[in-house]
């Protein structure tokens, strides 16, 4: 049975996963090693299976602020936000 894709309305984590990525150059798989995420949960985050815990975003975000040129501590409490914003809507998308 192939896994359902979260529904939620706003950005979805997958993109924003995607962007992170991006960003700092990284594959998925150099994303599992630097900070020892599962290929399994990593791949449900890049497809829009699930959202990693609040843990788990502050470790990727962190790694991807290491590579970020400007202000580290703006990147990442920027891009907490856009987690914590995700994360929200998840979950009340979740209650109804």
């Amino acid at each position: 049975m192939k896994p359902k894709k979260l529904e939620y309305v706003g950005i979805k984590f997958s993109t924003f996963y995607k962007d992170l990525l991006a960003q700092a150059g990284y594959s998925q798989a150099d994303m599992q090693v630097l900070t020892g995420i599962s290929k399994v949960s990593s791949s449900r985050y890049y497809n829009d299976i699930t959202i990693p815990s609040r843990q788990t975003a502050m470790r990727i975000i962190e790694t991807v602020a290491k590579e970020h040129s400007g202000d580290k501590k703006k990147f990442f409490d920027e891009n907490m936000a856009i987690y914590e914003s995700i994360r929200k809507s998840v979950d009340e998308s979740k209650s109804k």
